[in-house]
């Protein structure tokens, strides 16, 4: 027998410890993606990994640098994040930030592989170059 803890105690522990699993699985799935990811971004762009280390990891694909300041982040599956890859645009210039949505409602887009999310990415980091012009 242990020490008594209460439910809230027990509840906020077993939130953490799968938090911790869902940092984790997140992590080793970027690094099994990043060079397919990689190979699909245009030449001048960058991408590197942005791991706050306590939260989600995930992958900053930006253009050159240019007045606009506009980049994607490529969210890896998780067990918290069923559907496959999630993608949110961040325009710092006209500060906006989304998800990229499906066609014909207001559901965020989950994609089956890191090289098709980098695709709808980087078409949506250029539409949003062309449109803060």
């Amino acid at each position: 027998m242990g020490e008594w803890v209460s439910f809230a105690e027990k509840l906020w522990r077993e939130n953490e410890a799968r938090n911790v699993q869902w940092f984790d699985q997140t992590r080793t799935n970027l690094r099994r993606q990043l060079d397919d990811i990689r190979s699909v971004v245009p030449d001048g762009w960058t991408t590197h990994v942005n791991d706050p280390g306590r939260g989600l990891a995930c992958i900053d694909i930006a253009p050159p640098a240019d007045r606009i300041d506009v980049s994607a982040r490529l969210y890896p599956p998780h067990d918290g994040q069923p559907g496959g890859w999630y993608v949110r645009i961040n325009n710092r210039t006209r500060h906006v930030d989304f998800p990229l949505y499906i066609a014909g409602g207001a559901h965020a887009a989950f994609f089956t592989t890191a090289a098709i999310a980098t695709h709808g990415a980087i078409q949506t980091v250029r539409g949003e170059l062309l449109a803060s012009y």
